[in-house]
């Protein structure tokens, strides 16, 4: 783990959390009171809560999207600063949950922030999420409680 002051601030990027290491688990949806505001709800109309404004910088100095993206967005030992901003940091910043099968029908979307990397469907023009929810929206039932089903999102492309 490293600082966001080194090597990250000199690129001045503007960052909201924190650096992290590299995990393997996307699917701890956070539906904390913290998260509810009205600023938030107006980001997540156009931008995914989790991913938007944030990098993951590894002490190697590859960045990711999120902790448990495996995929390398660059690395900020091998760039130039006024470079960084032409790869593909901000891929997942605008893909919102009104486009993401499955949350868009989630009653929770506009506050939750869930670190699952959305993959897109060319057949339906949407996005989806490989890992299943802890929550299911169709029959409203979070895992753990008596009738739930876990949601498929091949059932809502």
């Amino acid at each position: 783990m490293i600082g966001v002051s080194s090597p990250v601030g000199k690129l001045g990027i503007p960052f909201k959390g924190s650096v992290s290491s590299i995990n393997d688990s996307c699917n701890d949806v956070n539906l904390s009171t913290d998260n509810i505001s009205t600023l938030s709800f107006a980001e997540s109309q156009k931008f995914n809560l989790y991913f938007n404004k944030k990098l993951i910088v590894h002490e190697r100095g590859d960045i990711y999207a999120s902790e448990v993206d495996r995929e390398i967005l660059c690395n900020i030992f091998q760039i130039e600063p006024n470079q960084f901003i032409n790869y593909h940091i901000k891929k997942y910043w605008s893909i919102n949950t009104d486009q993401i099968a499955v949350c868009r029908d989630c009653e929770f979307r506009h506050m939750c922030q869930n670190r699952c990397v959305p993959h897109y469907d060319p057949q339906s023009n949407m996005y989806y999420h490989e890992q299943v929810c802890d929550y299911n929206p169709y029959t409203v039932k979070w895992r753990g409680e008596v009738g739930y089903t876990e949601p498929s999102y091949k059932n809502h492309l």
